[in-house]
């Protein structure tokens, strides 16, 4: 018995992570690592896939591209815009790192893991 281009595409369903409201960039970097094990390329099936997992926060912002979807670019489109709305600036995320932070309340390797966030030169990792 052959398979039907919807059965062959049912075994490749990514599983796609709750929503990370606090780190945006890191959800869609594991979206889209599992877009890559699932091999999903297409725009249109990426775009749909981040709407059926989409958070009841994330609805509110994305209506309109939900009611009137761009012809060309919708999954591009949709990722801009959640990033644009939840993404917080690199002063916001210095200063939620260092409010009411004292060393001693964490540990060494947690502190270094948040400020590594802020690096814009090459990772200590680089060098040891």
């Amino acid at each position: 018995m052959e398979e039907t281009p919807s059965q062959i595409n049912a075994y490749r369903v990514p599983k796609i992570p709750p929503f990370w409201a606090n780190d945006p960039e890191v959800w869609f970097a594991t979206v889209e690592a599992s877009f890559q094990v699932a091999k999903v390329t297409d725009d249109t099936t990426r775009f749909h896939i981040i709407l059926a997992n989409a958070d009841t926060a994330i609805l509110p912002h994305i209506k309109d591209l939900i009611m009137n979807p761009p012809t060309n670019g919708k999954y591009d489109a949709i990722k801009e815009r959640i990033l644009n709305v939840f993404s917080i600036s690199q002063g916001a995320r210095l200063r939620q790192l260092l409010k009411g932070q004292v060393l001693g309340d964490k540990k060494t390797i947690s502190f270094t893991a948040g400020a590594q966030k802020f690096s814009w030169g090459p990772s200590y990792r680089q060098y040891h």
